[in-house]
């Protein structure tokens, strides 16, 4: 096995131009590693030039050759598409590629961002390279073949018969969040459900009263399709949800199992809306998503342009900024409800991305929200 200077050293007999790092920094990388010997190797490279030459740049050797010190071609170090963050110094990448959503310009006036609370390019050492539309690029060319492949589906009636398989009702509105359960913070999950909580007491109190107008798109009770991640995270949610907003909540909570990319695909088909998570956002996913046509909401501080969407005047939701929330671990103990205060910030790459997403395929003024107020109302609105 090479160790990371013999490998530079290959890198540069290679006589290679530019590297790009697509796995980034999260605390141990190989590439970064090897990126980082190019300094150590460009020091060695100086000490030799200084040792050869003198103090005025001239050639110290005697032996007739007037030929200069042989010069060292050092590769250009990209960062694209891996860890979304900075690495902190310049000397292992020279610039990353971004875009101006997930790192706004100190002073854009073309961008639908206010950016007086972040100021997230200071943290940067590299210099950025701006992407025009998104940085976060994806391909489903690897499953997808075209029609008949069997991803797609192609009629109501095969959505249909996929729901009930997926233990689905095939009239329900389906708000769908298979993220990794662990980007699902308490304030969000809080949110989802009393959302739904209203959505289907709007339902209920329709059919008691034999009313059909109101929520026409809503023929069966709504649900939250989460993906599963062990019996305790489902036992925990399920108890959660019975504590704080009654036992019949229960019952408006399905679970996915993992499963394999293209059956990951096809039932993704299945949802009416796909819900992003606000403090780490789906990246993968959410173009997953899209390609197969559901919609994102997602949430991004600042984001102008939202503000009026989703108005319901007389109701209460979320507060915009601080919302109250108990611990998981006070609910399931039966402790008594102390309640913290909690904001969902956005300042971090990884809770920009959706954003990015929704801003490529033109909807983003549509599905960003900035502030849970309007993400929860969104939410409301998606069955009206």
């Amino acid at each position: 096995t090479m160790s990371p200077v013999e490998m530079y050293q290959r890198i540069l007999e290679d006589e290679l131009e530019i590297l790009v790092d697509l796995c980034g920094y999260a605390g141990t990388s190989v590439v970064a590693e090897i990126m980082a010997t190019r300094s150590l190797l460009q020091r060695h490279v100086m000490e030799t030039t200084t040792d050869t030459c003198g103090d005025d740049g001239s050639n110290n050797n005697n032996d007739g050759d007037d030929g200069d010190v042989p010069s060292v071609r050092f590769p250009m170090h990209v960062s694209y598409m891996g860890f979304p963050g900075s690495i902190g110094s310049s000397k292992v990448w020279d610039y990353s590629v971004f875009d101006p959503i997930v790192v706004p310009p100190d002073h854009d006036h073309n961008t639908s961002m206010s950016n007086q609370h972040h100021n997230i390019r200071r943290h940067y050492k590299e210099a950025l390279i701006f992407m025009p539309h998104c940085y976060f690029v994806n391909s489903h060319k690897s499953v997808i073949g075209g029609k008949g492949d069997g991803i797609m589906l192609t009629n109501d009636d095969e959505r249909r018969k996929l729901r009930v398989r997926y233990g689905l009702d095939p009239e329900a509105f389906v708000y769908c969040c298979h993220s990794r359960p662990d980007k699902i913070d308490p304030t969000t999950f809080r949110c989802w459900m009393r959302a739904l909580s209203r959505v289907r007491s709007e339902y209920f109190s329709r059919v008691n009263d034999k009313n059909e107008s109101g929520y026409p798109q809503m023929r069966a009770p709504p649900v939250l399709w989460l993906l599963r991640s062990g019996e305790e995270m489902e036992r925990n949610l399920r108890d959660l949800v019975r504590t704080e907003f009654g036992q019949d909540m229960e019952e408006a909570m399905v679970f996915a199992d993992v499963a394999e990319r293209n059956e990951h695909l096809r039932r993704l088909g299945c949802a009416d809306v796909f819900l992003d998570t606000p403090s780490y956002n789906a990246h993968t996913l959410g173009c997953d998503a899209l390609y197969m046509g559901v919609p994102m909401i997602s949430l991004l501080r600042g984001f102008k342009n939202a503000d009026t969407i989703g108005e319901c005047e007389g109701e209460r939701f979320a507060d915009a900024d601080l919302v109250e929330e108990s611990t998981n671990e006070n609910i399931i103990s039966g402790k008594e409800h102390l309640g913290e205060h909690r904001l969902i910030a956005t300042d971090k790459l990884a809770s920009r991305v959706g954003a990015s997403l929704l801003a490529a395929v033109g909807i983003a003024n549509d599905l960003v929200f900035p502030n849970m107020d309007g993400y929860e109302k969104a939410m409301v609105r998606c069955v009206t």
